[in-house]
């Protein structure tokens, strides 16, 4: 049985199938059922008990319904796994597509179990008009309008998944966003649909260098009662082996598709690892302020649990740091004595002290490397900055669109923000989701200005707030005191080096032989130096302060134009903002796993 895991990130497989499936002895509705079956506990051993599993459906009749059925029988045997449905169309006019009573039936048992239960169902937002629209659900005849929408949702739930689990033949599509269609969508080439079609263009790749929103198809091979064209040929994705079915990463076997199918999987393989590696993390953790049954709130619930994990972390690496400096400390003036009394038994205990320094540091760094708090930290304020900032977009009515919030060069890095951005994004397609844009000044810009004034401060009320609170004031301390640190060694070093001239060569002691009091100050001087220019180079002050400052730019930037430009001029200059504040955070993340202790 898979535990609870609210907050935890889902995995989320999204389902293709052929309509017309050809039932036989061997590819009865029971042998696909439990071929179906397998493919899900594949899924499940591999992202592990900890990763919930959301299944993306359009419950088309045929292979949509299958799957749902299959899902709805795991979830009564106690299996963590939820089922998200999304139709093209209002329920009522999407039943009419149905064309035998059978499928019917049991397609209005679906909807009924789902509902009262925490599965989700909804209904896409189209890019048709009013009247278009309107044509398009009382169409009985399958025209150019309403195969638009169901285009539409075959993109999106090809789209929004992991893994496309395609129930399908092998062959091409007979009509737009069939499962063909699908799967070329997901490994990254889209097919033709005639020229007279409406794609909502959110749906479509951002470009040929960004790439297609690439990913991994597990095929299940299923007849169906009528033929097509064979499609183009698949390449395998050979770093996972399945008990059924095949998996696809890509279409074709040209050298440029090799090459960007090593990039897809790549990025699919450190996804799948980042996600199991957060959250089992989270598995433990609990501190979260409320919980969320609905799933499609879920994405609520992993920015609270994510907050609270980094939080968390944050606190652990702080106070290994704090312990590493405690221990190398006495370490380096037991270090600068030991020159002085080499050759007194005193030296033993001095050298002792420089010892156990380096040995205790060595181990603290070892514990650190091992429990690698900072990367935890940091994946975590990454997960939950960016849900946090795509919400925003979703409360201002910013629809998603082609060119990802995140560059390519760093998605390569992490997948997985990525994927939350999308989690997220997910909610703003629902027809009925409620936004309200004129708040997003108030709960978004306003608020973000004061926390960086806030991190920006030039004074503090406590130790604790200075060294954890206020990362510029912190590196001004930090930099003045290692200067004047610094300063005060080489003047005194000047001296020192003055007196012992006028000892050498005039026979004159000027400070009556105060020299090993100099050589002191000079020692201690640099020594002091250095280790406040660590602490604050591990701190990561100066990168943090980077940081704030150039995102309270944006910010206050932004607020202006908001407060300037109409509605959407204003839509477009947040989404901007989201992409500049994204790529601050992910800059400032790769920053700070540079100056991580463990690399000391």
């Amino acid at each position: 049985m898979r535990t609870d895991s609210t907050g935890n990130i889902p995995f989320i497989l999204g389902v293709t199938g052929h309509r017309d499936l050809l039932t036989s002895t061997e590819n009865s509705p029971e042998a696909l059922k439990e071929q179906v079956k397998q493919a899900l506990i594949f899924w499940q051993k591999k992202i592990g008990v900890e990763t919930p599993l959301w299944i993306l459906t359009g419950l088309a009749e045929g292979g949509d319904l299958l799957v749902a059925e299959t899902v709805l029988e795991l979830q009564s045997e106690g299996e963590n796994i939820l089922l998200l449905a999304c139709l093209p169309m209002p329920e009522p006019a999407f039943r009419k597509d149905f064309v035998t009573s059978d499928a019917l039936s049991g397609y209005v048992s679906i909807i009924e179990r789902i509902t009262n239960s925490k599965n989700r169902l909804f209904e896409l937002k189209n890019p048709l008009s009013t009247i278009e629209f309107e044509t398009a659900i009382n169409d009985s005849e399958f025209g150019v309008l309403r195969s638009a929408l169901y285009l539409n949702q075959s993109l999106f739930v090809a789209k929004y998944c992991n893994v496309l689990l395609a129930l399908w033949d092998g062959h091409e599509s007979k009509g737009p966003g069939g499962s063909a269609d699908a799967v070329q969508y997901k490994l990254g080439n889209t097919p033709a649909w005639p020229e007279d079609i409406i794609v909502d263009k959110n749906l479509l790749p951002a470009s040929d260098f960004d790439g297609q929103v690439s990913g991994i198809v597990h095929h299940l091979f299923v007849a169906r009662k009528t033929s097509s064209l064979k499609l183009t040929e698949l390449t395998e994705f050979t770093s996972m082996e399945v008990d059924v079915g095949k998996l696809y990463s890509s279409v074709g076997q040209t050298k440029g598709k090799n090459i960007l199918n090593e990039l897809i999987v790549h990025e699919f393989q450190l996804m799948l690892d980042e996600m199991t590696f957060y959250n089992q993390i989270a598995k433990n953790h609990t501190d979260v302020s409320s919980s969320h049954d609905d799933c499609f709130s879920s994405t609520g619930a992993i920015f609270q649990k994510a907050d609270s994990i980094a939080i968390a972390n944050q606190s652990k690496y702080r106070n290994a740091v704090k312990a590493f400096f405690t221990i190398i400390t006495p370490g380096f003036i037991a270090y600068e004595l030991a020159g002085n009394y080499i050759d007194q038994l005193s030296s033993v205990y001095i050298l002792l002290v420089v010892l156990c320094a380096m040995l205790g540091s060595w181990l603290l760094i070892k514990y650190v490397r091992k429990n690698d708090y900072k990367w935890q930290y940091q994946l975590a304020r990454g997960i939950a900055e960016t849900v946090r900032i795509r919400e925003y977009l979703n409360i201002a009515d910013v629809e998603p669109t082609t060119e990802p919030l995140i560059p390519r060069r760093f998605r390569e890095n992490l997948p997985l923000l990525n994927h939350v951005i999308q989690l997220t994004e997910i909610q703003w397609w629902d027809k009925n989701y409620q936004s309200s844009p004129e708040s997003i000044k108030a709960i978004w810009l306003d608020d973000q200005i004061k926390f960086l004034d806030s991190r920006l401060e030039l004074s503090a009320k406590s130790v604790t707030e200075l060294v954890y609170k206020r990362p510029r004031y912190a590196a001004h301390l930090c930099s003045k005191t290692a200067s004047i640190s610094f300063y005060t060694a080489v003047v005194f070093g000047v001296i020192l080096l003055l007196n012992l001239t006028a000892f050498y060569f005039v026979g004159v002691d000027i400070f009556n032989s105060l020299n090993g009091a100099l050589m002191y100050i000079v020692q201690y001087g640099l020594m002091l130096a250095g280790i406040v220019v660590l602490w604050s180079e591990i701190a990561g002050y100066e990168s943090t302060t980077l940081g704030y400052s150039s995102l309270k730019t944006l910010y206050e930037r932004a607020t202006i134009l908001f407060e300037e430009t109409p509605d959407r001029s204003s839509k477009k200059m947040l989404l901007e903002l989201a992409k500049e504040a994204v790529f601050e955070h992910v800059t400032w993340t790769r920053s700070e796993m540079a100056s991580d202790l463990k690399e000391k």
